[in-house]
């Protein structure tokens, strides 16, 4: 199970107009299509409009119900990049909708899952996505509006957390599609995202009649 948290960010919540939140908006994707961190993207025609983003992986470690958020980190196995490309529906849709669709293999997790005691401090590092050689994302997980322990603190009252269960936090500011200049994916752009400490993930777009191109990384 994967459990995503959107509008994490100060900066992301203006670029959507959203006012800060008492409480974060989750939601469940229940068997995620994962491909592999550094997986090339295949796009096919109804994906024409997906979106990329970057975003801290928090891969749970045991079992974890009604925890304290003061003790809640070390519930955490590891750490891990999450290339998501979503697609909305429409664009004139309620930015508060759930009403997202992931294709095959567009969930990219990797390159590396860095275990917990080798990050000393998930709520500091620094977080970057460039397209074709160009920065188009760069933040800092400091700026969450919500910590990764109170987050976990939080949804362990909703739901157990299981072992190998993953919550995955949007980063950084900039969501492609919201932004005004509407910048989508597309086939032969060259995507490079990474996170501190976190390793970094190369990938090519392609489309579906050359998916089966390698790229050397």
């Amino acid at each position: 199970m994967m459990i995503c948290v959107r509008y994490n960010e100060v900066v992301y919540g203006l670029e959507t107009k959203i006012s800060r939140r008492q409480e974060p908006i989750h939601f469940f994707k229940s068997s995620p299509p994962l491909g592999g961190g550094c997986d090339n993207v295949v796009l096919s025609h109804e994906l024409s409009d997906a979106e990329w983003e970057v975003e801290l992986a928090v891969v749970i470690g045991r079992t974890a119900k009604n925890i304290d958020e003061r003790i809640a980190l070390s519930y955490v196995a590891g750490y891990a990049v999450h290339n998501d490309f979503s697609k909305h529906p429409s664009r004139q849709s309620d930015l508060s909708s759930h009403d997202f669709h992931w294709p095959n293999r567009l969930s990219q997790l990797g390159p590396l899952l860095v275990t917990a005691d080798e990050v000393s401090n998930p709520d500091d590092l620094r977080v970057w996505l460039n397209v074709n050689n160009r920065t188009v994302k760069t933040s800092t997980t400091a700026d969450m509006l919500f910590s990764v322990s109170y987050l976990i603190s939080y949804l362990s009252r909703f739901v157990t957390l299981q072992a190998g269960n993953i919550i995955s936090l949007t980063l950084p500011s900039g969501l492609g599609g919201i932004l005004e200049s509407h910048q989508y994916v597309k086939t032969g752009d060259f995507i490079e995202l990474g996170i501190q400490g976190l390793g970094v993930q190369r990938k090519e777009v392609l489309t579906n009649q050359n998916q089966f191109k390698s790229t050397l990384l």
